[in-house]
């Protein structure tokens, strides 16, 4: 099937397991129940997804980060290990922390848990435990584990090289390409686990912070989320959402992320539309990448024809409505 607009693959993080969110309430989150995948186990979901789909490309929101514990470090090099290309949501609030992240030692442990990739079902998950905030998955579900100690994985056959992307391209919208990149010397780096940092509003401090991590890691892997909320900013940066993405584009941001949190699979559209269009029409410069309660091609047709580039998609992957 041939999509009208890029499809990313949102991978949702909590407590080490992938959770299914919901109107961005983070309290709310319960873990993922996929038609694809029995586990809730971030590897075996992406691998799922990249199985079913062909997709090698994810958007990985760390959500313990983005609340203001550690990234997961350990989780972004297995997910490179293995072949895929991570957009990181990682809570970034100030320049500091950017380079941290993008000049941390990928091999060090990380805050996380390391997740067993045993079936769910198996007699190792005597030894996990499920958090209490993540206990009532849903009906159908096939099972999660959390482990009480690290583990060490065992080895992996090394990723095949060749996927498809559900006849799409992976190189982003209006012509751009991945590989063309002037790299500063943090850029380099972080193209080691890290192919695009994600800003959020929604957790960056200010604009001169922006324009320091802007600077310091090359344009071309930044993206800028502005996240709303019922249509209202989020953050501290005003209540305008274009006054806002002016100023992130003056900055020197090329990528621009459009995300309701309220819409976050409600199944109801994205509801940022009209948003999309006047962006594209005032930045044709810029890419756009949509999110936000896709729930199918038709929404994809609708998202192209605003001038976004892309899409940022969960629940209608897993739920089987869009492929």
């Amino acid at each position: 099937m041939e999509l009208p607009i890029r499809i990313i693959p949102v991978l949702d993080v909590l407590h080490g397991i992938t959770v299914r969110g919901v109107a961005g309430n983070r309290a709310e989150y319960r873990p993922l129940v996929s038609r694809w995948c029995e586990s809730a186990d971030p590897i075996a979901v992406a691998e799922a997804i990249r199985r079913n789909f062909g997709f090698v490309t994810l958007y990985l929101a760390d959500l313990d980060a983005i609340l203001g514990k550690p990234p997961a470090q350990s989780l972004y090099a297995r997910l490179h290990s293995l072949g895929f290309q991570l957009w990181v949501d990682a809570g970034i609030r100030t320049a500091e922390d950017a380079l941290r992240l993008v000049e941390a030692n990928t091999g060090a442990s990380s805050s996380i848990v390391k997740t067993s990739h045993r079936s769910p079902l198996s007699p190792a998950c005597n030894d996990f435990t499920i958090p209490k905030n993540l206990e009532g998955a849903g009906e159908g579900m096939g099972g999660f584990c959390v482990p009480r100690t690290p583990l060490t994985p065992a080895p992996l056959p090394p990723p095949a090289t060749v996927f498809r992307e559900a006849k799409v391209a992976e190189g982003g919208g209006r012509g751009e390409s991945p590989t063309a990149v002037a790299m500063t010397p943090a850029s380099k780096n972080l193209t080691r686990t890290i192919a695009v940092l994600v800003l959020g509003l929604e957790t960056i401090a200010n604009a001169s912070e922006l324009v320091r991590i802007v600077r310091d890691l090359g344009s071309e892997r930044v993206a800028f989320s502005i996240d709303l909320k019922n249509g209202q900013p989020m953050g501290n940066w005003g209540d305008s959402p274009m006054a806002i993405a002016d100023e992130v584009i003056e900055a020197g941001v090329k990528r621009l992320i459009v995300l309701d949190l309220s819409r976050v699979g409600m199944g109801q559209g994205t509801g940022t539309e009209q948003l999309l269009t006047d962006l594209s029409r005032r930045h044709p410069e810029v890419e756009l990448i949509a999110g936000g309660g896709v729930r199918g091609p038709q929404d994809l047709e609708r998202l192209r024809a605003c001038g976004a580039a892309a899409a940022l998609v969960a629940s209608a992957l897993h739920d089987g409505r869009l492929l």
